[in-house]
């Protein structure tokens, strides 16, 4: 197999790539969490979260002098690990949506690369629990809608002058 993104997560969001060789593990362990080669999460940041853009969005995860946990630490926005479907994530809490997505495919976009992923799963954070609470296929609409009050959005991010 070639070279394939991992989607979402801490170190996906980061830009992680990972090589799958044929008779090697089709696991990774990103920050001790063991994990499937090709899956992850997506988070959908809340309002309260603007000041991580700068940290999540303007630095490629290829630079090893950027820890963009430790970064969002500083924020007071700490990581955590929540099991998905099978394997283990660290998260940011308090988003404002989680999708635990399969990479299915990676294409050339021309200045960069599409990847090209399956829902496995949608979440939402439990603050009873602290963790993400993984819905039931049958419970399509158990989450509440997603508006700039609930989700953050690009226009408030202009509005702070962060884009």
């Amino acid at each position: 197999m070639g070279e394939a993104g991992v989607l979402g997560d801490l170190e996906g969001s980061s830009g992680w790539r990972t090589k799958v060789r044929a008779g090697e593990d089709r696991y990774s362990i990103p920050n001790g969490v063991r994990q499937p080669v090709g899956v992850g999460v997506l988070q959908l940041l809340a309002p309260g979260q603007s000041d991580l853009v700068p940290i999540l969005g303007k630095a490629t995860g290829w630079d090893k002098h950027v820890d963009k946990r430790e970064e969002c630490a500083k924020l007071e926005h700490g990581w955590v690990r929540v099991e998905g479907s099978g394997a283990e994530f660290e998260v940011l809490p308090n988003c404002a949506s989680y999708l635990e997505v399969r990479l299915k495919r990676v294409t050339d976009g021309g200045d960069h690369d599409v990847a090209i992923a399956e829902i496995i799963g949608v979440g939402a954070w439990d603050s009873s629990t602290e963790t993400v609470r993984w819905m039931k296929e049958d419970e399509a609409g158990g989450q509440a809608s997603i508006d700039p009050s609930t989700a953050l959005y690009s226009g408030q991010l202009r509005s702070e002058g962060i884009i």
